[in-house]
């Protein structure tokens, strides 16, 4: 998940988390959690978010789909497959 470019997109729309947790219809505290990755946002709340930001589909993948960085090293000497 990149929170980093979830954030710039709220940061762009003058958006707080306490307005997008009102928007959602959830806690601040939840949505907040869902931010700093304690918990995954549903389906519904991809949903709601990418209309609220008007996301492309491009950006919802790269927002909540695609792996970061860490997932794409391989530590390894000499041949090794990267999975």
């Amino acid at each position: 998940m990149n929170i980093r470019l979830l954030k710039s997109k709220m940061v762009l729309a003058d958006d707080t988390t306490t307005e997008l947790a009102e928007y959602l219809g959830q806690s601040r505290q939840n949505v907040h959690n869902k931010l700093i990755g304690l918990t995954a946002f549903s389906l519904q709340d991809v949903s709601a978010i990418s209309k609220r930001y008007n996301l492309t589909n491009a950006e919802i993948y790269e927002i909540f789909i695609k792996r970061g960085d860490e997932s794409e090293q391989v530590d390894c000497e000499g041949s090794c497959e990267q999975t």
